[in-house]
């Protein structure tokens, strides 16, 4: 049975998929478990979008067609999730005045909605307490 239920902010993802030794080793451990099927990660569809961006600007070594593909599969697997950007969302990301970057605002907002842990080494998110985090 799948207990542990994450989201992952984009650096921590982008970093999973094609540059891990920049993960922390619970980190690594957690996206052991995700791709071992004990648990679940739902990425928020913000994370793509910047993602994408990330990769076009050319600082991680990946392609957009790389990237799409990986994406590809998430949306048939069980163990990764693709979230949907709802209006509660865009409105509790509202709320976390505590952030400044709205990216960053969206992600927490998402994994607060599903009661999921943040796998994310960004201090700001940390510091803030707004949302369990995974480093």
């Amino acid at each position: 049975m799948m207990t542990n239920l994450y989201v992952a902010d984009t650096h921590a993802l982008l970093w999973h998929l094609f540059e891990p030794t920049r993960l922390s080793q619970v980190a690594k451990d957690a996206f052991t478990d995700i791709d071992a099927n004990e648990a679940v990660l739902q990425v928020p569809l913000v994370v793509i979008a910047e993602a994408l961006m990330i990769i076009e600007k050319k600082r991680i070594q990946a392609t957009k067609n790389q990237f799409e593909k990986i994406v590809q599969q998430m949306t048939s697997s069980s163990n990764y999730q693709i979230g949907v950007l709802h209006l509660d969302i865009v409105f509790g990301a509202a709320q976390l005045i505590q952030l400044d970057d709205i990216f960053d605002r969206l992600i927490v907002a998402e994994a607060q909605a599903i009661n999921a842990k943040l796998i994310t080494r960004d201090v700001e998110i940390t510091a803030s307490n707004l949302i369990p985090v995974i480093w």
